[in-house]
């Protein structure tokens, strides 16, 4: 599967999901903009920027976007989003917060740890309930 392949709501989510862990650190590393600009090129500069408008209209809170994420069924679209979402992540040093995003959405889509390696947990194995995680100061 391919980014091209995601349905737009898919495509919604992968977007709001990848400002979360862009956001996290409250910068964006070099490393982190050159997955963007790959993802840009995958998805088409013009759909790229419409689905970041809509992503950011539609998840104006955390928990719209969690709401969203849940949407997402189609077992292949959740792990290519996971695997975009992990490799941005892992672009430059993860640190906790994105690893929380990544543990909510291990948790929330049951992905196993037989398909995606869970680099990211620094916790034990308590459930993530949100990943409501920065601050809006």
């Amino acid at each position: 599967m391919e980014l091209k392949d995601l349905t737009d709501h898919e495509q919604l989510v992968l977007i709001g999901l990848v400002k979360m862990i862009v956001h996290a650190d409250q910068q964006v590393s070099p490393e982190e903009r050159a997955v963007l600009r790959t993802l840009q090129q995958a998805l088409g500069e013009a759909t790229w920027n419409e689905r970041v408008r809509e992503a950011s209209e539609s998840f104006g809170t955390i928990p719209a976007l969690e709401a969203a994420a849940q949407q997402v069924e189609r077992p292949e679209a959740q792990q290519l989003i996971h695997r975009i979402l992990g490799e941005l992540a892992g672009s430059d040093e993860v640190i906790p917060a994105e690893a929380h995003v990544l543990q909510w959405i291990d948790q929330t889509w049951a992905l196993s740890e037989d398909e995606e390696e869970d680099e990211y947990e620094d916790e034990g194995p308590e459930p993530v309930e949100s990943f409501v995680l920065i601050d809006d100061d």
